[in-house]
């Protein structure tokens, strides 16, 4: 096991673990002493669309063609070029198959979440606040909710027309 120390108390360290890889570890032990890890570029003009940092998650080189590509990474892209008032950046999410790792799904700077495939999930929730609307959006394809864990339709959103098949209420 080797261990590199980092600063005037040694607080930082980097492990090595036998077999598995690295660790970075804030050894204090305080309230509030959290590990930050920042990847800082330097360049001083960022502009639309320019990757400003990057994790790449790559397999072994040793199984040829698709097998040695990045298999999955995040990225921070510059949304627009950075002046004074400006840093808008969205998180690039990307994962591979049969392909070097392409963008699946994006969280942008105004928090929207914009995905390449499908969603799927056992629940969608709506978190209670003073909001009377509710908005989904997809690109005019269409929305069908359910009732419970069953499959029973109970509505469909398409082309504008909304169809209810069961009873709709909504608990505020």
């Amino acid at each position: 096991e080797a261990v590199v120390s980092f600063g005037d108390d040694n607080e930082i360290t980097l492990t090595h673990v036998a077999d598995v890889g690295l660790t970075l570890t804030h050894t204090a032990t305080g309230d509030n002493t959290p590990i930050i890890l920042n990847l800082k570029s330097e360049e001083d003009a960022i502009i639309a669309d320019e990757v400003i940092g990057t994790l790449n998650f790559t397999a072994g080189d040793s199984g040829g063609t698709d097998a040695i590509l990045t298999a999955a990474g995040i990225e921070a892209v510059a949304e627009d070029t950075f002046a004074a008032d400006n840093n808008a950046t969205k998180l690039s999410f990307k994962t591979a198959a049969s392909e070097a790792a392409t963008e699946k799904m994006a969280l942008s700077s105004g928090g929207n979440l914009t995905l390449a495939g499908d969603l799927y999930t056992d629940k969608i929730r709506r978190k209670s606040d003073s909001s009377t609307t509710t908005k989904i959006l997809l690109n005019d394809e269409v929305i069908k909710l359910y009732a419970g864990h069953s499959s029973n339709q109970v509505v469909n959103i398409e082309s504008g027309a909304v169809t209810v098949t069961g009873t709709l209420a909504c608990d505020t």
